[in-house]
């Protein structure tokens, strides 16, 4: 599989269409904090980007996930079971 060499400014693109309403992903990082300092930090993350790309090797904090169980509003059972939640997982925002 080969995947063409991101660029600086298709990661400029990809970090201004990010949605600040969304909330920060395992990272802690915000969608709004990684907005404003796209300009600071798009050279480091294109490199890790196409170092990840070249090398097939995608670092372990990235591929990380929050799980968040979310109460299905339906009847009521007793006692509680698992079919009464869904889950949403919260990925890093870029």
């Amino acid at each position: 599989m080969f995947c063409k060499p991101v660029d600086k400014d298709e990661l400029i693109q990809t970090i201004s269409d990010l949605n600040t309403n969304k909330s920060a992903g395992p990272d802690d990082l915000s969608p709004k904090l990684i907005k404003d300092a796209a300009l600071s930090i798009v050279e480091p993350l294109t490199f890790i980007f196409n170092l990840s790309l070249n090398n097939g090797i995608v670092p372990t904090r990235m591929k990380l996930a929050k799980v968040i169980p979310v109460y299905k509003k339906e009847r009521f059972i007793y006692p509680q079971t698992i079919a009464q939640y869904q889950y949403l997982a919260c990925l890093i925002n870029y």
